[in-house]
């Protein structure tokens, strides 16, 4: 797209194998390029809410709901005071409902996302189980010791109920101070979430935006409803989210807080689209952002991705809401365009071009000097307006 000439690129894809915590993958490598190479880029910032769970790695010997001893995860007493138990978490699901349960931990990825390999891997594999009572309902248990540090766990709920997940260390050797998170993925519906984590630690920490999400430079859009534009729409997806780095050899060298969400924008818009009369989530909203980034563009060809970035975040209207889900709030777009378009004046009604004074308040005179400037500073001449 870039390279036929394309200057403003929107997505609303999450790939469950991007990094929660690396800037590494191949994906977020392709959007750092369109970007240095002028193209304003969007992407939705997804829609799981608080659906997430972040934690230390902290491992301790178990027994799993089966009977089964294992090296199990220790979630502490704000789980076990649903579930009974440290190493269990209760999750309400809905009936119909098909979810999928995507960990990933602070260990270096072995390759980029396509065939190349870019570190050693994790030193260690976590596995998940899904439990009804005594049942295992569900398991992804892939020994990904020397691979990517991801496990993805889909589960279709047949009944509704609480089920309880465990996580487990099942080859591997985990060092201290390493992180884990897992989200829960569902499909968006305006009946509200369809699961809960049952425990008061889940929503917390670095939050559900992930991938290329996170790409500095990008602009990560949420959601408000249009019909109430005055707080974040629930299900838009948390930042701030960080990003590490690491040597060739696994060590790492860097952690970068990259502040997402950037802008919100409207869902529950309406659309000629059969099946989409009222279009919600981010989806809907990253494209109203890349829209306004369109004029903006039109108004001023001569923009940079930076500029188009700051004159949306500068000019935005607040929002209600936790700074880690409005980012830099709502798009304004008429204060965006005027921005990059500099001072426009209007015709008051019944008046003409020809006297000053019928113009809009702003209009400059000799009470209300203009001013001009460059990156370089304010310039200082005498200017005459033509009217067109």
């Amino acid at each position: 797209l870039a390279a036929a000439g394309c200057n403003i690129i929107v997505d609303d894809v999450t790939y469950f194998d991007e990094p929660f915590f690396e800037d590494s993958n191949v994906i977020q490598q392709a959007v750092q390029t369109v970007i240095a190479e002028g193209v304003s880029y969007f992407t939705a910032a997804s829609n799981e809410g608080t659906n997430f769970y972040e934690h230390p790695v902290d491992l301790a010997a178990g027994t799993l709901p089966n009977g089964t001893n294992a090296m199990l995860e220790d979630f502490g007493a704000t789980a076990a005071s649903h579930s009974g138990s440290d190493t269990l978490q209760d999750i309400a699901i809905s009936a119909g409902t098909t979810l999928d349960f995507d960990l990933q931990w602070t260990q270096p990825f072995l390759t980029d996302g396509s065939t190349t390999d870019i570190g050693p891997g994790s030193a260690y594999s976590l596995a998940l189980y899904l439990f009804n009572g005594t049942t295992l309902a569900a398991s992804a248990t892939i020994d990904v010791t020397g691979g990517d540090p991801v496990q993805v766990l889909q589960f279709a709920a047949g009944a509704s109920g609480t089920y309880q997940l465990a996580i487990a260390m099942t080859s591997g050797i985990a060092p201290t101070g390493d992180t884990l998170k897992y989200i829960v993925y569902e499909s968006y519906t305006t009946g509200g979430s369809v699961i809960a984590i049952k425990d008061s630690n889940a929503g917390q920490g670095s939050g559900d935006i992930t991938g290329h999400e996170l790409v500095a430079g990008v602009n990560t859009v949420g959601a408000v409803n249009a019909a109430n534009p005055t707080t974040p729409e629930a299900h838009s997806s948390y930042g701030p989210g960080t990003l590490d780095t690491y040597s060739a050899t696994g060590v790492l060298t860097g952690t970068t807080v990259e502040n997402k969400p950037d802008i919100l924008a409207p869902d529950g818009i309406s659309t000629s689209v059969s099946g989409f009369s009222q279009f919600f989530g981010t989806s809907a909203a990253a494209p109203d952002a890349a829209a306004v980034a369109a004029l903006m563009l039109q108004a001023n060809p001569n923009l940079t991705p930076a500029q188009v970035t700051a004159a949306l975040e500068g000019t935005a209207t607040t929002v209600d809401g936790p700074v880690n889900q409005v980012g830099a709030v709502l798009a304004n777009a008429d204060a965006a365009v005027q921005a990059v378009n500099g001072d426009v004046w209007t015709r008051a009604a019944g008046g003409t071009w020809d006297t000053a004074a019928a113009w809009s308040a702003d209009v400059p005179g000799a009470g209300n000097p203009a001013t001009l400037s460059n990156d370089f500073g304010t310039l200082t001449a005498s200017y005459t307006v033509t009217v067109n």
